[in-house]
C-alpha cells in the first residue's frame, strides 16, 4: 500500500478527531459512569471503524520518504490516535 492510501485510510479517524475536538473530555470522563446517552454517544463514534488502518500500513514507506514527511505523517497519525483511544476509554 503506498503512502498516500495510508494516510486516506486514516479518514474514519479524522471524523473521530474532530468531533473530540470539541468534547471537553475530562469533564465528559466524569459523566459516562452516570449518563448511558453519553455512553452510547461515544460508542456511536467509535463503532465501525477499521482498526488496521492504524499501524503497519505506511511503516513500508518510510524509507521512500524524506524525514520531514515521516514527521508530518506521524504527528498526524498521532492526532488521530489519540482522539480514538480517548472515544474507546
Amino acid at each position: 500500500m503506498s503512502g498516500w492510501a495510508a494516510a486516506i485510510a486514516l479518514a474514519p479517524y479524522k471524523t473521530v478527531s474532530s468531533f473530540m475536538a470539541r468534547i471537553n473530555f475530562s469533564a465528559a470522563a466524569k459523566r459516562v459512569p452516570d449518563e448511558p446517552n453519553l455512553r452510547k454517544f461515544f460508542e456511536i463514534i467509535g463503532s465501525n471503524i477499521p482498526t488496521d488502518a492504524l499501524f503497519g500500513r505506511a511503516e513500508n514507506e518510510q524509507p521512500f520518504v524524506s524525514p520531514l514527511a515521516w514527521a508530518y505523517y506521524s504527528a498526524y497519525r498521532a492526532i488521530l490516535v489519540s482522539a480514538y483511544a480517548q472515544v474507546k476509554f
